[in-house]
């Protein structure tokens, strides 16, 4: 199977929902207690891009090729969201999590809505529409909000009202960002994984350059920390295939071996336990990784 994403479920130790990228696509929940998977298909030939379950239990969000759809409830219907991001490919949903706000990374620009309306609007003072398919909103008690777009890299010092690209230096112009991972310990150092390799930043995201050496391949989907020391780093391979790892905040890399190495399109850490990967294959389906 093709994995396109893999979302934990932070209600449930050891639950995640994935969604496939062959066949005819759909999602799928894992239930840890039973070891079984549980189909969730929105409607026949929609790809699902993206996911984000709702706090106090608002439900969830499916980013799709065909705009947004929500789920109020577990196991009820989905429902089509209106307004002019019906229209859109959603890339990426994002949750604030200090403030009641969530960000949709579009074909269009970036959207945003509060969870209890789930209006979602381009804000008046934002005149920057461009493909976004990354979003990250650090848990820094600011207002801060990246943005990984055709125009590179975006931020935006107001909750997503207003944005400005900062990437002029080092960036490949209008290469994907497919992900931001920003340090744990250092909130001026991003990695960023794009279609052709993996760039670093250690001024915020000013200037750029390329890190992982000579072995890491061109198409780097996802890059994140693993832990909260800012040293421990992993990054996916869709070229070459498997993963490499970094024990010093990104200036070694080693290759990871998990046997068969299909190319990667996803990592995402089990919040329950921080030093466990759930790895999304390109054509293998989905691996655990415990770095401990």
């Amino acid at each position: 199977r093709q994995i396109s994403w893999i979302y934990p479920d932070r209600r449930t130790p050891g639950n995640f929902i994935a969604g496939l990228g062959s066949g005819l696509g759909g999602m799928y929940s894992f239930d840890s207690k039973t070891g079984r998977w549980a189909a969730s298909n929105i409607e026949s030939g929609i790809r699902v891009f993206s996911f984000l379950i709702l706090p106090k239990d608002r439900g969830k969000l499916a980013g799709t090729s065909q705009g947004v759809y929500w789920q109020a409830r577990e196991s009820g219907p989905w429902t089509k969201l209106k307004g002019a991001i019906a229209g859109c490919t959603v890339y990426s949903l994002e949750m604030d999590p200090k403030h009641a706000v969530v960000y949709a990374g579009t074909n269009e620009g970036v959207y945003q809505a509060s969870p209890s309306s789930l209006d979602f609007r381009i804000p008046p003072g934002s005149r920057l529409r461009p493909q976004v398919w990354s979003i990250t909103a650090p848990d820094t008690g600011e207002d801060v909000v990246y943005a990984g777009s055709s125009l590179g890299l975006m931020r935006s010092w107001d909750r997503g009202i207003t944005w400005k690209g900062i990437s002029s230096y080092g960036l490949p112009e209008r290469a994907p960002i497919y992900s931001l991972a920003i340090s744990p310990a250092d909130r001026s150092r991003i990695f960023a994984g794009t279609a052709v390799g993996l760039y670093e930043s250690v001024n915020g995201g000013l200037h750029w350059r390329r890190s992982g050496g000579a072995g890491l391949g061109g198409n780097i989907p996802s890059v994140i920390f693993v832990g909260d020391s800012g040293e421990r780093i992993l990054a996916a391979d869709k070229e070459a295939g498997g993963l490499f790892y970094s024990k010093d905040g990104g200036e070694n890399w080693e290759k990871l071996s998990y046997g068969y190495d299909a190319p990667v399109n996803f990592l995402a850490l089990n919040p329950d336990r921080s030093s466990q990967v759930y790895i999304g294959t390109h054509t293998d389906g989905i691996y655990f990784l415990d770095l401990e």
